[in-house]
């Protein structure tokens, strides 16, 4: 076979490359950015001593007027939130983690991010002492003062349990109440994602 009739073959592989790419892209590239909401068919699976709901799910009703008149929740609906937890007798390494997203999006006003006790005997100096440490404000990292309904927030809003694992968690709220991620704050690779995440968020005017 002469070197002609080789090359022509492999012109047309090259050139339609870019137009297979294309249309790859416009078939499937469509969802790049979108973000899963979770529980949108409700909680088939929840934790122990939650109910079973199957309606589309959000952490409103844990939010409500009651839970506030200790919490401020003025930013929940307000704001994207990335919620943590904290647990006595367990790790605090992952606040160094939550530092960090505050001050990645430092000069974000529509970003904040709340910490959630899981017990009483979790002491406000150590999330003070944090705070102080990473040169952060109440405006952009927050916590709630430990109440009977934060077992209802973990475990059926959250639909997390009241244990070490979920203080190592991490998840991100939009505006809608809706949980739009899990994320594991010991895994680095994880809380990238999240910054991506909470980013792709901001970029959306429904957010």
């Amino acid at each position: 076979m002469s070197a002609r009739w080789v090359k022509v073959p492999l012109l047309f592989v090259l050139l339609g490359i870019p137009v297979v790419l294309y249309l790859f892209l416009q078939e499937f590239g469509k969802n790049e950015f979108d973000l899963p909401v979770y529980y949108h068919e409700g909680i088939s699976d929840p934790v122990s001593g939650c109910e079973t709901n199957l309606v589309p799910h959000t952490i409103k009703q844990f939010v409500g007027e009651l839970p506030c008149q200790l919490w401020d929740c003025s930013v929940v609906g307000e704001k994207l939130v990335v919620f943590s937890f904290i647990k006595s007798g367990c790790s605090t390494d992952h606040l160094g983690e939550i530092a960090r997203v505050c001050n990645y999006f430092e000069d974000q006003t529509m970003l904040h991010t709340i910490t959630v006790p899981m017990d009483a005997g979790v002491s406000e100096e150590v999330l003070n002492l944090n705070t102080k440490f990473y040169g952060l404000t109440r405006e952009v990292w927050s916590w709630w003062q430990y109440q009977s309904n934060v077992i209802d927030l973990v475990q059926c809003g959250f639909n997390l349990s009241l244990d070490c694992a979920t203080s190592a968690q991490v998840v991100l709220l939009d505006k809608q109440f809706q949980i739009r991620g899990y994320y594991l704050a010991s895994d680095l690779q994880e809380m990238d994602r999240l910054l991506t995440e909470i980013k792709i968020l901001l970029s959306k005017e429904d957010v």
